[in-house]
């Protein structure tokens, strides 16, 4: 019996191997089994800066970026994912951003910023949706625009 559940999980996972890599699902963020990103086109993870890495300057990216180190400077992408226990210092522009971790500047961001359990946020906001979970700390600004009046300007890389 225990040999017939291990082919099923098995099979199982190839089914949704094969149809991932066709584009049949979507990708799954790790918390709570919702979307990461609407269900139009993702951006293309293009940069991770690890959780032993700090970088000092300015990233600048068409796809999306995750840190999860310490970044000091001016973020701009299309997405933009802090992992939990990283640490920004500066400001981000981007279509969306998830924050578990710690943000201080200001946010630009023309679709929506999540700021999650774990998350921490110091600056204003300008976005046309913002939710902070149960946990979250968000002290500042918020400013609430129509995503219309928000543009974001793909970057010249």
């Amino acid at each position: 019996m225990k040999s017939g559940v291990t082919d099923r999980v098995l099979i199982l996972r190839l089914i949704w191997k094969a149809r991932t890599e066709k584009g049949f699902f979507p990708p799954w963020r790790l918390t709570g089994g919702r979307l990461m990103f609407s269900s139009r086109k993702h951006p293309k993870l293009e940069v991770i800066v690890g959780t032993d890495t700090v970088i000092k300057g300015e990233i600048v990216s068409k796809g999306a970026v995750r840190i999860d180190g310490r970044f000091e400077g001016s973020l701009a992408a299309e997405s933009v994912i802090v992992g939990q226990g990283a640490n920004i210092l500066g400001d981000i522009s981007s279509k969306s951003l998830i924050a578990a971790g710690r943000v201080t500047g200001n946010v630009h961001s023309t679709e929506n910023v999540e700021i999650q359990p774990k998350g921490e946020v110091y600056g204003d906001i300008y976005t046309s949706r913002l939710t902070v979970a149960e946990g979250g700390i968000f002290e500042g600004r918020s400013y609430m625009q129509k995503s219309r009046e928000l543009e974001y300007k793909p970057v010249e890389v």
